[in-house]
């Protein structure tokens, strides 16, 4: 449904979850296919992709949907957490990777630190973790784990936390697989699909984190307050 009204992204996910089910999400070139454009006034019309990466803050507290595991991409099954008083804190939102101190406790931090890490083995619902001590970033104890192990550590209870934290020595800190998501769906869905114009995202005016579709429906990243048509779906 195109919506033919000057609104912020902000404004338009209010409207079209209140008059249908939420901002367009788009998942395959089908989906492309199935938008059939009327005359807008605006080239540019909101879809509901979000960079929850560079809006961030004031959000990494309580959304506790934005913090996911390296192995399945989605959040704790069990909701469990275990961050540090204080933490996730992440400001100015550069720390989306976690780490676990020496007492155990969760912190956010740069992915691009070096640090140690622990990987994980499940088989049968059970998780083995190994604790690596070559210092690398995130994405590089990401991509060491997968190819030795399954992947980062997840940790999803009391009982996990403990087995993880005993394969660590003590006093270290290391990477485990909680990251916090970058672009996400308005409805808290991501895909791995994407439609992006050449060159986009750019992030080009630093403020740019919705995306607004063209005529020819690329995806370009703006300033969420910039006043524009939309895409609604039900």
């Amino acid at each position: 449904h195109y919506v033919n009204l000057q609104m912020s992204w902000t404004d338009a996910q209010n409207y079209c979850r209140e008059k249908y089910t939420d901002l367009a999400t788009i998942e395959s070139m089908e989906d492309i296919s199935r938008l059939n454009r009327p005359p807008l006034d605006t080239t540019m019309v909101w879809i509901g992709l979000r960079d929850y990466l560079k809006s961030c803050e004031g959000k990494l507290k309580t959304d506790t949907n934005s913090w996911r595991f390296s192995a399945t991409g989605q959040p704790s099954k069990t909701g469990f957490a275990n961050w540090a008083p204080g933490y996730p804190f992440s400001v100015p939102c550069t720390e989306v990777c976690v780490t676990m101190g020496p007492d155990g406790r969760w912190t956010d931090a740069d992915c691009a630190i070096a640090a140690r890490s622990i990987c994980c083995n499940t088989a049968e619902n059970k998780k083995t973790y190994v604790f690596q001590p070559v210092w690398r970033s995130w994405p590089d104890a990401q991509a060491y784990c997968r190819t030795h192990y399954t992947d980062l550590a997840t940790i999803e209870s009391s009982e996990e936390q403990t087995n993880a934290y005993l394969a660590k020595p003590a006093g270290t800190w290391a990477w485990i697989g909680l990251y916090h998501r970058p672009w996400v769906w308005s409805d808290n869905s991501n895909s791995s699909f994407t439609n992006w114009f050449n060159g986009e995202p750019n992030n080009r005016f630093r403020n740019e984190s919705c995306v607004s579709e063209d005529l020819q429906h690329k995806w370009f990243d703006n300033d969420c307050t910039m006043k524009s048509a939309f895409i609604c779906h039900e």
